[in-house]
């Protein structure tokens, strides 16, 4: 990724890296969740992207845009410091 850009095929590669983080720390993201629904979103946008033919015209895609752009800057964060040495304190805090 260069800057702020970012191929459909960049935040799904980032998006498989910090699950793989997430997972090195003992935890996975249940399909279930609100973090899982969300990666399942960012998914969905990169086959309707690949796939224009299963598109709604009609859909605005802002709300599911909006909702990939602030998972794609967590995961960034997250994945950028997956080496820091307090990041599994960070992980801890994050899931009480």
């Amino acid at each position: 990724m260069d800057g702020q850009i970012a191929s459909f095929r960049d935040v799904e590669s980032l998006m498989f890296e910090f699950e793989a983080v997430l997972k090195r720390c003992g935890i996975d993201v249940r399909p279930d969740s609100q973090l899982g629904r969300a990666c399942l979103a960012v998914m969905d946008s990169l086959s309707k992207h690949e796939q224009p033919e299963v598109r709604d015209p009609r859909a605005d895609i802002r709300p599911a845009l909006t909702y990939a752009l602030g998972l794609w800057e967590f995961m960034k964060k997250i994945v950028r410091l997956q080496n820091h040495s307090d990041f599994k304190e960070l992980i801890l805090i994050s899931i009480r």
